[in-house]
């Protein structure tokens, strides 16, 4: 019979044993456990009616608490030698059995929130240490002037105690409620429970009144997800170095919280944020704000970033430590900005000496679609990282502010001479500079030393592809150069009613036909020589399994050919390159000067301004990189070109304007 004032808390149908009691059968047995601390064993009914055969231990009068340990997250209760009476009707027996229960920590957690007296007791004098009412850990709890330390084997959990927003005590239970960063399980937990045999004397001195004393987030929706990150950056004014945040994610919202100071920093539209990766950062856009965002591979993926899209703006560039900032070039001044209202530095465009776009490995890169870029100015420099279409346009808007004054003072027919002079260097880049770099590229690689087979192949079938594109791009070349020469000044030649002398556009495609044909005849020998090489041309994915079947004839074959491919490429940029340029050139130089005539009937004062803007997009076109894989840039692959040719047509002063191209009276 339960005792006055006792009532039944919890029950359980399995997961317990008692051993040990002569002629106890757990058929059909559960185990009772009340709010004064009594276990009952029992049949349900004889239980509840005071009749059958019960097995009863009374905490009430023999007080031994039974002891309490983990397994696999699971509390095991195990005590040997416990006290029970066997009780049958009015008839009573004492005896001593091994009892052992297993439950979870909900379950734990209940009896001691219902019991006067807490019938369990943690061994070795430890503690469970419980997140989000769920994963439970055993081990031992220290405090210090800042927080509780909890140790258990690998693991080490801190609580702060600023962290803590409000809790509760409950017998041998405290709850904590607040956003607890667990380091090393990457979370943020909403709640910790710690169950200890002396809570009390767990809590530092005051812990009620420095509670009470803490900023507060307050309640966010169960079902938003909450993160632990860093930002970098300014926020609405404000800079973050690194500064320990929460980030959470709730209705399609995404909102930053100072982790310290429990202020929301910012709130802002998913759909509103676009960002860009940098390594394992990202720096974030919310359509004013620029920030560097870190979270862990864990965190990224609860809070989706990596369905973020990509930033479209090209104002926005990042440092070699990823730190963002917009670039801004306005009357005159390029400026590097934190936020859209302050400054990091500024540059007169008159001081900036060159901008160099930097190669890098791709060990050093960090972003594909991002390339170090060198501003020097004076005898500084500094490096930041920028999107092609914004390098390209920071070239144009340096160059034209650099000559604003160069440009007043010069007249059409200057400005068409400085025009000529920079088509005559595109023309020659898009014919030439391919196969010059091919050259190098095999050169370089088959230099090497213990250049593999493996090796040769990949060139084969570079080769290969770069000969069928480039007698294509040649010969496209050949057919509509002459229509972009023309469409330059043609608005200018309709509007003063000017009849142009169409021939000279007829001696244009002329001269760019005769340079494909050269070309693209010793193009025609290269592919001759690869088509001994056949064997070797493959899809990329399969190149690996043609070099592991390869013979050893067919290994010297190939670099038989090889050599003679080499020798072929040497011969046509060594020899021919020198007449090939020499030729063109000299029929151009004869070409532009007969368009001069024509352009010199223009009387718009508009013209002067419209060569100026297409000698600019030459301009920036010849400073960036031939490629990614190569440091060189085109202005110098220009150069290199013209020095194959013995006539150097490069006479008109190269400081005032763009360099390279021919010389007219």
């Amino acid at each position: 019979m339960l005792k006055l004032g006792e009532k039944i808390i919890y029950e359980l149908s399995d997961g317990f044993s008692l051993e040990g009691i002569n002629k106890y059968s757990p058929a059909k047995k559960k185990l009772f456990i009340t709010n004064l601390g009594n276990v009952i064993i029992g049949n349900e009914e004889d239980v509840l009616s005071d009749t059958g055969t019960r097995y009863v231990y009374s905490y009430s009068d023999y007080k031994i608490k039974l002891s309490a340990s983990l397994e696999n997250e699971e509390i095991v209760i195990y005590d040997e030698n416990v006290p029970f009476d066997v009780i049958t009707g009015k008839n009573s027996r004492e005896s001593v059995g091994n009892l052992k229960i297993k439950m979870n920590i909900k379950d734990y957690s209940l009896i001691c929130k219902n019991q006067r007296d807490f019938i369990f007791e943690i061994n070795d004098s430890k503690s469970f240490f419980v997140l989000d009412e769920d994963r439970v850990f055993m081990g031992g709890i220290n405090k210090d002037h800042e927080k509780f330390v909890f140790i258990s084997g690998k693991n080490r959990f801190e609580i702060y105690y600023d962290d803590i927003e409000r809790f509760l005590i409950e017998g041998n239970q405290i709850s904590f409620k607040g956003y607890f960063h667990i380091e090393r399980e990457s979370i943020i937990a909403r709640s910790v429970q710690i169950f200890s045999n002396n809570i009390k004397r767990m809590l530092p001195a005051d812990f009620e009144e420095m509670i009470s004393s803490n900023k507060k987030i307050g309640n966010l929706p169960n079902d938003s997800d909450i993160v632990f990150s860093r930002i970098s950056g300014n926020i609405d004014g404000f800079d973050y170095n690194n500064s320990n945040m929460l980030l959470v994610r709730y209705d399609e919202n995404l909102i930053i919280i100072n982790k310290k100071t429990k202020k929301k920093i910012i709130s802002t539209k998913f759909e509103n944020c676009s960002r860009i990766n940098v390594g394992n950062e990202n720096i974030i856009f919310d359509g004013k704000n620029i920030f560097k965002l870190y979270l862990s591979e864990k965190n990224k993926k609860i809070v989706d970033i990596d369905s973020i899209p990509k930033v479209q703006k090209n104002d926005i560039g990042f440092t070699k430590k990823g730190n963002p900032l917009f670039i801004r070039n306005k009357n005159g001044i390029l400026k590097l900005m934190k936020s859209e209202e302050k400054e990091i530095m500024s540059i007169d465009d008159k001081d900036i000496v060159d901008i160099i776009t930097i190669k890098e490995n791709n060990e050093e890169k960090i972003n594909k679609d991002y390339f170090a870029t060198d501003i020097r100015f004076k005898n500084e420099y500094v490096r930041i990282y920028l999107k092609t279409k914004t390098i390209e346009k920071l070239l144009r808007d340096v160059f034209l502010d650099s000559k604003k004054e160069k440009l007043s003072e010069a007249d059409n027919k200057e400005l068409y001479k400085n025009w000529s002079k920079s088509m005559n260097d595109m023309i020659l880049y898009n014919f030439f500079a391919d196969l010059y770099n091919t050259r190098k590229f095999v050169r370089e690689s088959l230099e090497k030393e213990n250049t593999t087979d493996e090796v040769r192949i990949n060139l084969v079938n570079m080769l290969y592809e770069e000969v069928q594109n480039k007698k294509e791009e040649i010969d496209t070349l050949s057919v509509y150069m002459p229509s972009v020469i023309e469409k330059s000044g043609e608005k200018f030649f309709d509007k003063e009613n000017i009849k142009v002398d169409r021939s000279i556009y007829r001696d244009f495609g002329e001269i760019f036909a005769d340079t494909a044909y050269m070309l693209k005849d010793g193009l025609n020998d290269i592919e001759i020589i690869l088509s001994n090489l056949d064997f070797v041309l493959s899809p990329s994915d399969r190149r690996r399994h043609v070099y592991r079947m390869l013979k050893e004839n067919e290994s010297d074959k190939l670099n038989l050919f090889m050599d003679k491919i080499l020798k072929k490429l040497n011969h046509i940029i060594d020899n021919m390159y020198p007449y090939y340029i020499r030729e063109m050139n000299e029929r151009l130089y004869i070409v532009f000067y007969k368009l001069g005539l024509e352009y010199n009937k223009i009387k718009s004062e508009n013209l002067k301004e419209s060569l100026f803007e297409e000698i600019t997009e030459m301009y920036a076109f010849g400073q960036l990189m031939y490629s990614e894989e190569d440091d060189i840039r085109r202005k110098d692959v220009i150069d290199n070109l013209y020095k194959t040719s013995e006539n150097d047509i490069r006479g008109i002063n190269s400081n005032k304007f763009f360099t390279g191209g021919g010389r007219f009276e």
